[in-house]
């Protein structure tokens, strides 16, 4: 999932990983292909696609376009209720990540 030819991104924090020790460092990808594993598949691991978008409701139709997310996470105030409201996902968390 790391590997930089399967995600086509760039590798901004992190990136390593080792298989025998079961251990995968923080890690932030930029732009990953929609194409990739670590954006088909549920990511259960400290790996975080970043992807830029113009304005929120792209942001919707992106995520309407796909199978509902396990969890759906928003950091801002602007919008937070109109995605809450125009979105599906097994738990919606404003401003949180872990709690």
């Amino acid at each position: 999932m790391l590997d930089p030819e399967n995600h086509k991104g760039t590798v901004v924090v992190g990136g390593k990983y080792d298989i025998s020790d079961r251990y995968v460092a923080p890690t932030i990808i930029d732009s990953p292909s929609l194409e990739s594993r670590i954006m088909k598949e549920e990511i259960f691991g400290p790996i975080l696609p970043i992807l830029e978008f113009e304005s929120i409701d792209q942001v919707i139709g992106f995520i309407n376009e796909r199978p509902n997310p396990l969890a759906l996470y928003y950091f801002g105030s602007k919008n937070k209720d109109k995605i809450g409201e125009s979105t599906s996902s097994g738990a919606y968390v404003v401003n949180e990540a872990l709690f």
